[in-house]
């Protein structure tokens, strides 16, 4: 295995040096040639590019990182450290990782790991399957020992499996499950499939229910698509959430005890806001409106194959007898399977709903590899 670091605009062209026979230290136990760098926006390029042939989770959209790495500033910032994987002159991974301080350790970690729900690599397709768990951690060790200074990984929010693939990374030495996430399998045509989701009981009960909000005005469900309409259902969508968790007594990731935007609102109304301006972004608003006024809402990623759900929210005790969440479930659920897609997937967390309606569980990890003494150390004190 060779390494060598780059900064700046040479990580464009460092594969093509490394494989013309760079003197660095051969290991056959891991076969890339790894590059290095440091620097965020040069990887761009790389990194779409991988979007487009590989394995992806939304939070691995260079845009979605980007406005997460772009809500710090100063000394806060965390230090990029992209891993490219290459098999001669041909991109076939990338570790998108970063290097923080916590408690006098320097850690590596998943980049935006704190707003998203799971973290993988990014991989070609047949990439993930052939990486072994000692292949890994000898890549792991290799970057560690020329960044010098590396105490420890924590890799968190690690799927188990990935698009039906083992993930070898949530492998890596010490686990320690940290949540699980929640798929439909999505099958067509869509009624047939819809008779063996829910029996024809509750079938009916819905349809009442969306009969009775019916007469209270013109209801329908709608993709929002005007930007600044977006941004309003978004921010409402957001401020019913957070009024939700704060009446459990519930932790509030979207808003600071001082109510000010945490990051994750703040990653989240960024990233929208560049889906807007180019709309090439894949994070979509479906909503349910009664009398044009939203009632019900989703905050989704769409991708070809699946629907990934984020953030959801209801407006409070306005027409709650009529279950407006649930009936918005089940028109996204529709909207799936007549759209060909694969899995809806409702995301990390263990609410009720997610246990009744969906097929799948995947469980989620935080893997923690220690470098140093400070970093078993530190390992110890956050299991």
């Amino acid at each position: 295995m060779n390494i060598t670091l780059k900064e700046s605009s040479e990580v464009l062209s460092a594969h093509a040096n490394v494989a013309a026979g760079s003197a660095l230290e051969k290991n056959n136990s891991a076969p890339y040639d790894i590059v290095v760098s440091d620097s965020f926006p040069d990887a761009k390029v790389l990194w779409k590019s991988l979007q487009m042939h590989g394995l992806l989770s939304p939070f691995q959209d260079y845009e979605w990182v980007k406005s997460w790495l772009d809500s710090f500033s100063g000394a806060n910032r965390p230090e990029p450290i992209l891993v490219h994987l290459y098999k001669g002159k041909r991109l076939v991974g990338l570790l998108p990782l970063c290097k923080t301080r916590s408690f006098g350790s320097t850690i590596i970690s998943w980049m935006a790991d704190s707003v998203s729900d799971t973290c993988v690599p990014l991989l070609l397709h047949n990439e993930l399957e052939k990486l072994s768990q000692e292949a890994i951690q000898t890549i792991l060790d290799r970057v560690a020992m020329e960044l010098s200074n590396v105490d420890l990984y924590l890799l968190r929010y690690q799927p188990i499996s990935f698009d039906g693939i083992e993930n070898p990374f949530a492998k890596v030495n010490q686990q320690i499950v940290s949540g699980e996430s929640h798929q439909v399998g999505i099958e067509q045509p869509w009624l047939p499939f819809y008779q063996t989701l829910r029996s024809s009981k509750t079938r009916s009960r819905l349809r009442q229910k969306w009969r009775k909000l019916s007469k209270r005005g013109h209801l329908s469900f709608r993709s929002v698509r005007d930007p600044a309409d977006q941004k309003d259902a978004l921010d409402q969508i957001l401020s019913w959430k957070s009024d939700q968790l704060n009446q459990r007594g519930s932790r509030n990731p979207f808003f600071t005890g001082g109510g000010h935007p945490s990051r994750l609102t703040q990653t989240l109304q960024s990233y929208l806001n560049h889906d807007a301006q180019t709309d090439s972004g894949s994070l979509r608003i479906f909503g349910l409106f009664l009398n044009g006024e939203l009632i019900a809402g989703y905050a989704t990623f769409v991708e070809p194959k699946r629907f990934s759900v984020f953030v959801n929210a209801y407006a409070p005790d306005s027409h709650s007898d009529c279950s407006p969440g649930l009936l918005l479930l089940v028109r996204l659920l529709e909207l799936s399977s007549r759209s060909g897609r694969d899995v809806l997937d409702l995301m990390r967390g263990a609410e009720d709903y997610k246990k009744d309606w969906c097929s799948d569980c995947t469980l989620l990890v935080n893997n923690l590899y220690p470098i140093t003494w400070r970093g078993r150390l530190y390992g110890k004190a956050h299991r």
